[in-house]
């Protein structure tokens, strides 16, 4: 199963139940497992991206989503396109000023850039 089946596999859960998007903030790989069975194999990176996206283009009310509860742990936050998450939190109704960018910026360095060793 490719990643675009994964998120369009969650996108129709999304659909049927908004509550579906949260879980996929809040524990994006348990979220993946229960609406389509898949555990690994895939970039969850690229699911939730592309599940965003979906919901962007379907123009999906998301605003019962709280990006504050985004599970940084399992996401590539590299990989994450910030720019398009704004867009797609535009389009979706989502309050992105929820988004902790301190946690978002501290994943991206690594823990921090003036560690001492």
């Amino acid at each position: 199963m490719t990643s675009k089946d994964i998120a369009e596999k969650i996108v129709e859960a999304v659909k049927a139940a908004p509550e579906v998007a949260q879980q996929l903030i809040a524990d994006p790989r348990a979220a993946v497992a229960r609406v389509t069975g898949a555990a690994e194999g895939f970039d969850l990176t690229e699911v939730v991206q592309e599940a965003l996206a979906l919901a962007a283009d379907l123009r999906l009310d998301l605003s019962c989503v709280d990006l504050g509860k985004l599970d940084l742990s399992q996401i590539d936050v590299a990989k994450l396109d910030l720019v398009r998450l704004a867009s797609v939190a535009s389009a979706c109704n989502v309050d992105m000023t929820k988004l902790d960018m301190g946690a978002v910026t501290a994943k991206l360095l690594g823990g921090g850039l003036f560690r001492r060793k």
